[in-house]
């Protein structure tokens, strides 16, 4: 009886280590796998990032070259007009009847 029973031990524990090490692999295999998809994601996001860096500089240099040919003749030629009275417009806040409520 008891050679039985170490042989269904063993042959238990047999199994259990052979399963365990079926889902260490599998679970090694596919954290690597999860590990090299981020890194290539990574990588395409820089490029993304390096691009758009690219763009902005490039919309940058086109703001300051046109905001630089803007001059007062320019805008004569376009239709401006000097003003005779600046005019502001404004609108009541209420910080100041808050300030002074009572409550």
């Amino acid at each position: 009886m008891e050679k039985v029973i170490n042989k269904t031990y063993y042959r238990a524990l047999i199994w259990g280590i052979m399963v365990s090490i079926v889902v260490s692999f599998s679970m090694y295999v596919f954290l690597v796998q999860k590990a090299v998809v981020n890194v290539v994601e990574r990588e395409k996001t820089e490029r993304h990032i390096a691009d758009l860096t690219t763009k902005i500089g490039e919309l940058e240099f086109s703001y300051i070259s046109k905001r630089n040919d803007i001059t007062i003749d320019r805008a004569y030629a376009l239709g401006y007009q000097d003003i005779a009275e600046a005019k502001y417009v404004s609108r009541k806040t209420y910080v100041s009847s808050i300030v002074g409520a009572q409550f």
